[in-house]
């Protein structure tokens, strides 16, 4: 499948970005960006595409790797941390675990002509998301974490977390019927890594006042801040599931993930592959 029967390009002219409506879309989603810390494009990918890239997904599950591993508040590499948690009160939330217990299937899993896959690595789609970012930037070139899909069923979550990312994107392909929603709060961290510790112990301790639930329907692209919103996917109920793709870029080009990162969430490494599958080439 090409890139453009994949993405609606009638409401979501990539292809004329430089075009008026091409400006008028990116202007819209900067605004809705800045306003909610969340871009959401609803529609963004044809219906066909998402059962095609649901289906292949699902078939490869039995090799996804099962994650379910508690992260520390300081595994998120912020420089602002400076202070010991040793000399912070024990229920300060930089003591919290947050637990992610979801599988995760690598891209080198899908099969190449995978809608996902052939989006992640169009050019069009790294020049929008780079105009609304105000960024420059590159499809991930990693062969296992540059374009993946993640699947939680019953009981599975990703809990309250920050990203060490400044950005997200990712892609619904199958909405749990019930549970599972992604969840956020916003201002509980500034531009400059400024954490409000006390608004994020109470969503912690579980003060859902500020909270916001966005509906998320497949085929949607979500264009998130999550390095500054808190934020997670919560437990999916019993008799549902969650599929969601997660696609990587960043701000400079070849880079991959780090041997410590793709075997915790993979299995792998990129040494666990031949020499010529270690670097992801976009055409």
């Amino acid at each position: 499948m090409r890139p453009e029967n994949a993405i609606n390009l009638v409401d979501y002219p990539l292809d004329k970005l430089t075009s008026t409506i091409g400006n008028a879309l990116i202007v819209s989603c900067r605004e809705q960006l800045a306003e909610s810390g969340s871009c959401l494009l609803p529609d963004f990918i044809d219906s066909r595409a998402v059962q095609l890239a649901l289906k292949e997904s699902l078939d490869q599950l039995d090799q996804a790797h099962q994650v379910d591993h508690e992260f520390s508040y300081d595994d998120v590499d912020d420089q602002t941390l400076a202070v010991s948690p040793d000399s912070l009160p024990v229920d300060h939330p930089r003591h919290h675990k947050s637990l992610t217990k979801i599988r995760f299937l690598a891209r080198d899993l899908l099969p190449a002509s995978n809608p996902l896959r052939v989006i992640h690595g169009w050019p069009q789609l790294a020049e929008f998301i780079g105009s609304v970012i105000g960024k420059v930037i590159f499809p991930s070139a990693c062969p296992l974490s540059s374009c993946v899909v993640t699947v939680a069923e019953e009981g599975e979550l990703q809990d309250w977390h920050f990203d060490g990312a400044d950005f997200i994107v990712t892609i619904m392909l199958e909405e749990p019927s019930s549970g599972g929603n992604f969840e956020y709060v916003t201002d509980l961290r500034s531009s400059y890594g400024i954490d409000d510790f006390d608004g994020i112990s109470k969503v912690f301790n579980g003060d859902r006042q500020r909270v916001q639930v966005p509906n998320i329907a497949p085929g949607t692209l979500t264009l998130f801040k999550g390095r500054f919103n808190l934020h997670r996917a919560a437990p999916v109920d019993p008799g549902s599931r969650r599929v969601m793709a997660v696609l990587s870029f960043e701000t400079e080009p070849n880079k991959t993930g780090s041997a410590a990162f793709l075997k915790l969430f993979y299995g792998r490494s990129l040494g666990d592959l031949p020499v010529a599958e270690r670097l992801v080439q976009f055409s």
